[in-house]
């Protein structure tokens, strides 16, 4: 029926299976609806255990604070911290879409991995709606971008490639691949160079042939200037 049990106290502690002595405590019921609810006023509600703590449940599982923020893994000790790693398929999200909400992933001096996973999979940073920008940054250690495939970059508006402390470099390293330039079939100006003072241009070949406009289509060809003491 509808029995129930109050267990009153006034200022002193109210101890449940405190003794010393090796058991288990068990507080509440699983079956059917039956309900447990923990209170604390203004005071802090605490949960120790000197082996694991574990929480399971067949619905939800909510932490929230309406108060203060939520900590995981804010004391000082160094153990890892896992979140959605059980062998299930699953999303994992962080954050939400709400207003000025940000995400901070901060590391020390170990590195921090995104999608570095074993695993055949897509890896997508940053989004293409409205004015999203995306900004990656070094500091004097270098930037590497590494391709076991293709490496393409598209961009709606100018893509410029720009040092100010060293020398650009297309094709450096020693493959004995071709490097092509504005070869898609569209008509565009192709410029290399500028007419800075003494700004010079250096065309170079092994023993093969060097062809300008060579291509089997009617059109001008200008080498030189006649500008001046052009020589």
């Amino acid at each position: 029926g509808a029995t129930s049990i109050i267990v009153d106290c006034g200022t002193g502690a109210f101890d449940l299976g405190v003794s010393a002595t090796d058991h288990a405590t068990r507080v509440g019921s699983v079956t059917g609806v039956s309900a447990l609810t923990a209170r604390a006023g203004t005071g802090t509600m605490t949960f120790t255990a000197g082996g694991d703590f574990d929480v399971n449940a067949t619905g939800a599982v909510t932490v929230d604070s309406t108060g203060g923020a939520l900590g995981i893994g804010t004391g000082a000790d160094a153990f890892g911290i896992n979140i959605g790693t059980g062998a299930a398929a699953r999303t994992v999200t962080l954050g939400n879409v709400t207003g000025a909400t940000s995400v901070v992933v901060n590391c020390g001096t170990g590195a921090a991995d995104f999608a570095a996973s074993a695993t055949d999979h897509a890896t997508r940073i940053g989004s293409l709606t409205g004015v999203s920008a995306f900004t990656a940054r070094t500091g004097t250690g270098a930037m590497t971008f590494t391709a076991g495939g293709v490496f393409d970059v598209n961009a709606t508006g100018a893509v410029t490639l720009d040092s100010t402390g060293g020398a650009l470099q297309v094709g450096a390293g020693a493959d004995a691949f071709a490097i092509d330039i504005g070869t898609g079939a569209a008509a565009r100006t192709i410029t290399v160079g500028n007419a800075t003072l003494a700004t010079s241009f250096t065309l170079n070949v092994g023993t093969g042939a060097v062809a300008l406009a060579s291509n089997a289509t009617d059109h001008g060809l200008t080498i030189g200037s006649v500008t001046g003491v052009s020589a």
